[in-house]
């Protein structure tokens, strides 16, 4: 689990959901940054699998 997930979690716990929310999406955005990044460079592409 990384940083940003944990953050997400202990959202989630303190029952803070409005934050919870902004932490997943900012969490999906990296998740499809990364995804985009790799499916474009082609030594990447080659070397992980999605």
């Amino acid at each position: 689990m990384n940083k940003a997930q944990r953050k997400k979690d202990d959202h989630a716990h303190d029952r803070r959901y409005d934050q919870h929310q902004k932490s997943a999406k900012r969490t999906e955005k990296n998740i499809q940054e990364a995804c985009n990044f790799i499916s474009k460079n082609p030594y990447k592409k080659q070397q992980n699998k999605i």
